[in-house]
């Protein structure tokens, strides 16, 4: 293998200059070592396969030693912190430019910390394979550009850590190779498989990409990429002020919310930086999923996946009926370079800063095949930092948009500082909305304006540079794109039956690809399935417990691919009915393997895949709760199937309970545990794990049901599915035959309208008005049933008590007062008493809150009229009715839709305004009633002009898009 001298692999990089200053790096080294005759690897941005904490910029291996190096795109004069200041001092250029570490105080830190996590991970997995002792692990800082150092390195870390620039690196890793150790077979093969297979995933590179190149010389950065650094993203000297202030003091939670432009990608280094400055060891930035951390690389070092952080995957467990538990993990609690400290306890502190946090709660999130933790995702994490202990001296900042739509209730998002209650103490900092917003951005802050003010009734949007209204005629043209481009060009929806409808139009009508799964289907992921290269589907299929040459991909909810092959051979299929319900037919689930073309930022990988037919087909996104029980019934039964071939009473576990005695039987004769009945012996417990772990090795029914993957079509998906999902283009079915006017359906317009990075296709869209079901008409007209009691007031359900004791409140002639109030079913009943007569009457209303005229009960008759004749509300004066509930809308009347008429508020009292509206030498006085939610009831003519009347009704509908309703229809 090493016979040409120096090998050279690669695995992914992050960034395009990374990869420049590779090559360089990659050729000047090969050029080098070859010429001195010293064959060793060197592996660029390894990607780890056991821990993605673990994230190194190269990595080179010689016979005799192991050399971690990170580069950093800086030059000039860097001066080192003092001796005392060193492990977590800044490291700061002379011109003032902070040198960073990611998550770290400064590069030592940083490559201490890759440097411990190599160490554990070679203990584990290549011990005795060489004599190589891992506590002789080397690391380097290389400046991609030339720089002089001030200071020095304390000596007691000389042996392990190096700095270098583009003009030393060379002699810097010579004399490190060079160094007086034996060989420790570190270029065996079999140390070498072990680590490309087990430990890091890198393939073949190509040092020659063109002809210029072949002279190595240096490929300068371009200035823009240096110039990254040198930009400091301003926030006003209060918000800085505000971190600091919070990672000083006592409180261990900070809320950041902002809109979508607010640049929260860029708080990232700002928190960083001052939690190094008052001492804190760590302060990682985590997405939720691998969809967010791409999307936030581009700006921020070093995101790590919230998921693989917090929970322990290598130690998840499975139950007899197939269920997979993955536990919390322990908190990370290393010491850089801890080989050559001193004896002293280190002071750990944290900040962890969460992007994308709108998806963080605390409802429950348990599956029916897997479980995180407790299942309350935002009570793992805090517990996770000891966030509630007394003690604690953790810290998390929550960054997040809480106008997008979230996972569970609003009542129990981390965004939300009600949650938390007296228990934990929490900041909040709200950042402003971005001062040049783009078309889109525009769009999603017209709407998350709405939702600040609580006017979720009216909507109306217009067509910008990114942001169109589409009429039907473009629908099937759009179809048409976005099946040609789907990883490009998304069409959203707000169901999963409108998904699936168009999905299979999309699917049999524009790609003609017919109604089975077939070749160039697109899919998305529903569930976290494993997954076997293509070119290996003759191996052993199945998710194996331990890792070996055959270790299986784990692919995520969310992830898109393309269909390559399906299996369409029916012998192949695995086919499995179980009675769930005695009254029911069996339920039935069918496994059928496919070849599929994942979506990757890196490259396009095919996997095999054994996917549920059924759930493909259906309107659903997840398997029913029938589907669900069928299968874990069916993995249960598979599992007990397989421990009777070599039952628990023949096992050495039940000799070890035997003779321990540590065991209870139970008048079923089941050993059950001694302390609590309920459960089963660890030894019985111990048995089981063993068995699934054998049954899941191989191609086993077992692992092939419980790793099927539930995907469905993937032109086409829900705005809850394509959260944290960025496309170039979106098109938007916004249609939705529920109710618009509120926050939710406002909430899943803002999200997917910012899904778009260009370009925003709004099909199918019409305003969300106040006078959807308003009834227009005319005062003076006969009602259509003259029975029918006048309504005097519309309020709400939860709001109509307080809102007729205050009309009741305002009527009351001098003199009266209220001497009893009732409140029953639909009723308020109340007693009035002036001197000494009174009277008892009767408030009825609806389920919609609408308020009839009272009615006489009994008592006094004269006296009941007389207050029923100034029932109707005391007239505010018009200073003060222009500061009324309805304000807004009367505003967008006049400037928007009645630009050629003056409007006025004459009076207003409870739920009721009088408007006066003129054109030329027409006027018309208009009564207008509207609800709690600001929504109009009743838009009516009280007097004046019914021709202008008609015309002000026209305009309204029109620019509302609703239908104008015909006179015969108007009513009081």
């Amino acid at each position: 293998m090493f016979e040409n001298g120096v090998v050279v692999r690669y695995g992914v990089a992050d960034r395009a200059h990374e990869n420049e200053f590779f090559r360089y790096f990659a050729r000047s080294v090969k050029a080098y070592f070859d010429k001195k005759s010293i064959p060793a690897l060197l592996i660029g941005m390894p990607e780890c396969r056991v821990d993605s904490r673990l994230q190194i910029d190269a990595l080179l291996i010689t016979a005799k030693t192991l050399t971690i190096i990170d580069f950093k795109d800086y030059g000039g004069t860097l001066v080192l912190p003092d001796e005392p200041s060193f492990k977590k001092g800044q490291w700061k250029t002379v011109e003032g430019l902070i040198v960073k570490g990611g998550c770290s105080p400064n590069p030592f830190y940083q490559t201490g910390l890759q440097r411990e996590r190599l160490i554990k991970i070679l203990e584990t997995f290549c011990r005795n394979l060489t004599s190589f002792n891992a506590r002789h692990i080397s690391t380097m800082i290389c400046f991609s550009k030339k720089m002089q150092i001030r200071g020095h390195i304390p000596g007691s870390y000389r042996s392990y850590f190096h700095i270098a620039d583009e003009e030393s690196f060379l002699e810097k890793l010579f004399d490190t190779v060079c160094a007086g150790r034996e060989n420790n077979d570190l270029l065996s093969k079999l140390f070498l498989d072990c680590f490309n297979k087990k430990i890091f995933s890198s393939t073949e590179y190509d040092l020659v990409v063109n002809p210029k190149s072949l002279g190595i010389e240096c490929a300068q950065i371009p200035p823009a990429q240096f110039a990254k650094h040198q930009q400091q993203h301003k926030r006003p000297a209060t918000f800085i002020d505000k971190i600091r202030s919070f990672l000083k003091g006592n409180s261990p939670v900070l809320i950041v919310t902002g809109t979508v432009g607010s640049d929260k990608a860029q708080l990232a280094p700002i928190i960083r930086e001052e939690a190094f400055r008052v001492g804190f060891s760590s302060a990682r930035v985590f997405a939720l999923s691998n969809r967010v951390k791409r999307n936030l690389t581009s700006a921020i070092d070093e995101v790590e996946s919230l998921y693989s952080t917090l929970f322990d995957f290598s130690a998840a467990k499975i139950d007899e009926n197939g269920k997979r538990f993955i536990p919390r993990a322990s908190l990370e609690e290393c010491s850089p370079f801890s080989d050559c400290m001193s004896s002293d306890e280190e002071n750990h502190r944290h900040v962890f800063v969460v992007y994308e946090s709108q998806l963080i709660t605390n409802s429950d999130r348990t599956e029916e095949m897997v479980q995180f933790g407790t299942g309350h995702l935002l009570s793992d994490l805090l517990s996770h930092l000891g966030i509630g202990n007394e003690k604690c001296v953790n810290k998390i900042v929550f960054v997040g948009d809480r106008f997008q739509l979230g996972f569970g209730s609003w009542s129990e998002s981390c965004l939300n500082e009600n949650w938390y209650k007296d228990s934990i103490s929490v900041e909040t900092i709200e950042l402003p909305d971005v001062q040049n917003p783009t078309g889109i951005q525009e769009t999603c802050l017209q709407i998350a304006n709405a939702i600040r003010q609580g006017r979720t009734t009216n909507l109306v949007l217009e067509e910008n540079d990114q942001v169109k209204i589409c009429d039907g005629r473009l629908e099937r043209e759009l179809l048409e794109n976005a099946g040609e481009n789907s990883f490009h060009h998304k069409v959203l929806a707000y169901t999963n039956k409108q998904a699936s409808d168009l999905n299979n139009y999309t699917k049999t009508s524009i790609i003609g690809n017919g109604k089975q799964p077939t070749t160039g289907d697109v899919v998305v992921f529903e569930n976290q399935a494993f997954a076997y290269p293509s070119a290996h589907h003759n191996q052993p299929l199945g998710s194996v417990p331990q890792f070996d040459d055959t270790e299986p991909k784990r692919v995520e909810n969310g992830k898109t691919g393309t269909i390559v092959n399906v299996d369409k051979n029916e012998e192949n299929w695995l086919v499995l009915e179980e009675q769930v319900a005695k009254d029911e037919a069996p339920v039935r689930l069918t496994l059928v393997n496919a070849d599929i073309r994942l979506d990757s930022s890196r490259a396009s990988e095919t996997y095999r895949i054994p996917f549920i037919l059924e759930l493909l087909q259906s309107d659903s996104a997840k398997l029913s709760p029938m589907q669900e029980m069928a299968l874990k019934i069916h993995l249960s039964r598979l599992l007990e199937s397989h421990m009777k071939t070599r039952p628990f009473e023949k096992s050495h576990y039940f000799n070890e309970m035997m003779i321990s005695g540590d065991y209870f039987i139970n008048e079923a004769g089941q050993y059950r545990d001694k302390k609590d009945h309920r459960f089963l012996t660890v030894y019985e417990r111990r048995y089981r794990n063993e068995m699934q772990r054998e049954i899941l090795e191989g191609n086993s029914e077992y692992s092939r049901w419980l790793n099927a993957a539930q995907i469905k079509y993937g032109w086409c998906m829900t705005v809850h599915k394509a959260m944290s999902n960025e496309y170039d283009e979106i098109t938007f079915s916004t249609n939705y035959e529920g109710g618009r006017r509120n926050e939710m359906y406002f909430k899943f317009l803002y999200t997917g309208i910012s899904r778009a990075r260009n370009r925003v296709n709004l099909v199918r869209w019409k305003p969300v008005s106040p006078f959807e079901k308003t009834e227009f008409g005319f005062l003076d007209q006969p009602t259509k049933n003259s029975s029918r009691k006048l309504t005097i007031l519309v309020s709400t359900m939860d709001a109509v008590t307080s809102d007729i004791r205050s009309l009741v409140e305002r009527s009351l002639a001098d003199g009266m007062t209220i001497t009893t109030a009732k409140s029953v079913r639909y009723q308020e009943i109340y007693e009035i008493a002036q001197g000494d007569k009174s009277f008892k009457m009767i408030f009825d209303y609806d389920s919609n809150g609408k308020v009839r005229s009272p009615r006489y009960a009994k008592g006094d008759k004269g006296l009941f009229n007389a207050f029923r004749e100034g029932v109707s509300g005391s007239p505010l004066s018009s200073g003060a009715a222009e500061k009324g509930q309805m304000t807004w809308l009367y505003d967008i009347v006049s400037m928007d839709i009645l630009k050629d008429c003056e409007v006025s508020v004459e009076s207003s009292s409870n739920y009721r305004d009088i408007l006066a509206i003129k054109k030329n030498a027409s006027t018309v006085n208009v009564c207008v009633d509207y609800k709690k939610d600001n929504s109009v009831s009743r838009f009516r003519a009280q007097s004046g002009d019914k021709g202008l009347f008609s015309c002000i009704v026209q305009a309204i509908c029109s620019y509302y898009a609703i239908p104008y309703p015909e006179t015969a229809l108007w009513r009081e």
